[in-house]
């Protein structure tokens, strides 16, 4: 009497849980029922962990592009001057970057910042950091300047930078007609 007790009720939690309609009848079906539902969730748990992750990359992709700055002021500064830097990897700025961009990879940030204040020596002058995608990397590098005193700096995300390569263009063409 038991053993028909436990195979019921065993055999009602793997309906619950697998959602079949077939009764299993004996204990080793209950077993095998069970073990797909614990399987089954399993699966489920590993699926819900992977959609959190992409949900919390999302919102931090969101997060650091709602960090970045008025992309109309910082073509303003790169018009009027400002040094223009690439945040991206250098095997990204190698296949493609702004002609007058120099290129500070900033996915290290302190290192990154290490580089920019050999390269950018004057800490009053406009600088206009930009990363493709993610504008993480910009933002981060462009708040580790404004630390070490940077007076007049912009991160943007890379397709917001439209003035640089027409400045370049204006100039090749002006150098071409003397």
């Amino acid at each position: 009497m038991m053993k028909n007790i436990a195979i019921a009720i065993v055999a009602g939690v793997a309906l619950c849980a697998c959602g079949t309609t077939q009764v299993p009848t004996n204990l080793a079906e209950a077993n095998k029922a069970a073990n797909a539902a614990s399987e089954d969730a399993k699966k489920a748990e590993e699926e819900a962990k992977k959609a959190e992750a992409a949900a919390k990359e999302a919102e931090e992709k969101a997060k650091a592009l709602a960090a970045t700055d008025d992309p109309v002021a910082a073509n303003k500064a790169i018009v009027d001057g400002a040094e223009l830097v690439d945040a991206n990897a250098a095997d990204a700025y190698a296949k493609q970057h702004h002609a007058t961009a120099i290129n500070i990879p900033a996915q290290d940030v302190a290192a990154a910042t290490a580089e920019a204040e050999k390269q950018l020596t004057d800490k009053a002058k406009a600088i206009v950091i930009y990363a493709a995608g993610d504008a993480k990397p910009a933002t981060d590098l462009r708040n580790a300047l404004k630390e070490k005193g940077y007076t007049s700096v912009w991160a943007i995300v890379g397709d917001t930078v439209v003035v640089p390569d027409a400045r370049a263009k204006a100039a090749k063409a002006v150098k071409g007609k003397k």
